[in-house]
């Protein structure tokens, strides 16, 4: 998708609003309700990206309410795009992993002067995991227009049912 995305195709796609498979985030860092960073909100995006992967795929755009209104990444409080696209790379690598980062592609678009960062995901040959801090992690999967985290015993029939999730 990210190939032959442009802003007008993009504008649609926001337009056409979240469903089993497009997922918006406000911001990548920041919890606006509490007006301060938040590692919360880092894991809200990875986890979207691994519930993605465990599925069928899909598309994670930050930068943009569930309403669809375009807010940008300013409140992320980046000094440039670079950083930004480093600090999302480097919660990829934390939190997912290396490995399975070649199931991801993104890249920063700029729409009505603000700056969004669009992941696609493809789904992945094996199950993916969110690393929430050294040897602690979860497993999630697409429920419709969320993601769902699965108890040990779901995760284990889920990945029994799907064999190696292809």
């Amino acid at each position: 998708m990210l190939a032959e995305m442009d802003n007008q195709t993009l504008l649609k796609t926001i337009d056409a609003g979240e469903n089993d498979h497009l997922e918006f985030k406000s911001t990548l860092r920041r919890n606006i309700k509490a007006n301060q960073q938040g590692k919360d909100i880092e894991l809200a995006s990875m986890k979207t990206l691994v519930a993605f992967m465990n599925s069928e795929g899909g598309t994670l755009i930050v930068g943009v309410e569930d309403n669809g209104n375009i807010l940008g990444t300013y409140l992320d409080n980046f000094p440039n795009e670079d950083k930004l696209l480093l600090h999302f790379n480097n919660l990829i690598k934390q939190h997912i992993g290396l490995a399975l980062a070649k199931f991801i592609t993104f890249k920063a678009f700029t729409l009505e002067d603000k700056t969004i960062i669009v992941a696609d995901c493809r789904k992945a040959d094996a199950p993916v995991y969110l690393r929430i801090k050294p040897g602690e992690e979860e497993f999630y999967i697409r429920v419709g227009p969320g993601s769902r985290g699965l108890s040990l015993s779901e995760t284990v029939s889920y990945i029994n049912s799907k064999g190696s999730l292809e």
